[in-house]
């Protein structure tokens, strides 16, 4: 694949123009400033919603002359977009906070770990907290990464696949159940007791069929865009995992904005989010109910679904990620709630 990142390098090496003079000159046609955001979903996907119209916001409330680049799944992975923005290269970026984390600091790792946040009011709280607070996340990712985290968007909240009822953490004793490669993921899936199978979001629905795994995680969304509903015949509502995608700008954009600007970023893509949070909660419902009428997908909801035995089998390796290998104890976090 060709990123953006691999043109700009290959056009400046054959004009002699480093890459981040280049991206400023494509980015400016006739006084116009493009603002180029990137995201590895499809421009209908909700994240890239949810980018472009943060963008689009500001575009309206700011007074000088700005435009949109949408880049949508165009450029690369996560990791294209974070070293595109360290560069300028692009301006914004929609990305996990898992990626983030794991690229620059995995002590933060606890803002993308299942069973940790209670809900999604708690994660805005730890995000509030340890990403945008005194000494935070934030200010790793700006000295590591000349970049910035703006706001979490809503992703949804993660559940379990499989082809029988999950309501107690004993079902999923020894079965292979597909996880991404994320320790602080692994851990206390493999506390609980599953056949922790690491597996690429590309290869997961092959995986599910020719039995190489019997079991996964997600949001809802995931299970409807891969069509796990074809090789997966329930979902259940374990409701371990409230996820969110950062929208993070470039330090050399950030810093180049007026206070004003500066302003109006942060409440045009707070807005975003605000919407996407609301739009996500009607599209949620509708795929849920479209998986069970079209699709005959067994649905075990959260009511039937006893959670605080999946907490508390997880609890023993939370308390070794708290007190090991992230920044604070678990207390701090949990007392966000």
């Amino acid at each position: 694949m060709v990123t953006r990142r691999k043109y700009l390098s290959a056009v400046a090496a054959a004009t002699g123009v480093g890459t981040t003079g280049l991206a400023g000159c494509l980015g400016d046609s006739g006084g116009t400033t493009e603002i180029s955001a990137a995201t590895v979903f499809n421009e209908d996907h909700i994240q890239a919603r949810i980018l472009s119209r943060g963008v689009e916001n500001f575009v309206e409330a700011s007074d000088n002359d700005y435009e949109l680049d949408l880049l949508a799944g165009s450029i690369g992975g996560e990791e294209d977009q974070m070293e595109s923005a360290a560069t300028n290269d692009i301006q914004m970026h929609s990305t996990s906070f898992g990626g983030l984390t794991n690229r620059y600091d995995s002590e933060y790792g606890f803002i993308s770990a299942p069973f940790v946040a209670q809900d999604w009011e708690h994660l805005q709280a730890i995000e509030e907290e340890f990403v945008h607070g005194d000494d935070g996340f934030n200010s790793v990712l700006a000295e590591e990464g000349s970049q910035r985290v703006l706001g979490g968007a809503y992703r949804g909240i993660r559940h379990t696949t499989s082809n029988m009822p999950v309501t107690h953490p004993d079902d999923l004793e020894g079965v292979p159940m597909r996880l991404p490669e994320i320790d602080s993921w692994i851990q206390p899936w493999d506390e609980i007791g599953v056949e922790v199978t690491p597996v690429q979001a590309d290869e997961l629905y092959s995986a599910l069929e020719t039995g190489v795994i019997e079991a996964s995680e997600g949001p809802i969304g995931q299970f409807n865009d891969f069509s796990l509903y074809e090789v997966q015949s329930h979902f259940s509502q374990t409701g371990h995992m409230v996820q969110a995608y950062a929208q993070v700008v470039s330090n050399e954009f950030w810093d180049g904005l007026s206070d004003a600007d500066k302003d109006a970023l942060d409440q045009a893509v707070q807005d975003a989010i605000d919407w996407g949070y609301e739009t996500l909660q009607g599209e949620f419902d509708d795929l849920t109910q479209m998986v069970q009428d079209e699709h005959g997908t067994t649905v075990v909801p959260a009511e039937e679904v006893d959670q605080e035995a999946f907490q508390d089998a997880a609890q023993p390796a939370l308390d070794r990620l708290f007190e090991e290998e992230w920044l604070v104890g678990y207390d701090e976090v949990a007392n966000l709630a």
